[in-house]
């Protein structure tokens, strides 16, 4: 899943008490910034693993 759809996906779906510390103005371009990193760490972990 793309970081996009990941976070577009969780602003769709996830508990509104669940408080996240990001503006809402920049709160989906922060979201995106950490689902990407997440996945470039992620794939890190998996490099020459078959």
């Amino acid at each position: 899943m793309s970081a996009n759809g990941f976070v577009t996906r969780f602003l769709a779906y996830h508990q509104k008490d669940i408080e996240i510390p990001y503006r809402p103005s920049n709160l989906k371009n922060k979201l995106i910034q950490l689902a990407q990193a997440n996945n470039r760490e992620f794939k890190k972990a998996f490099v020459g693993k078959s």
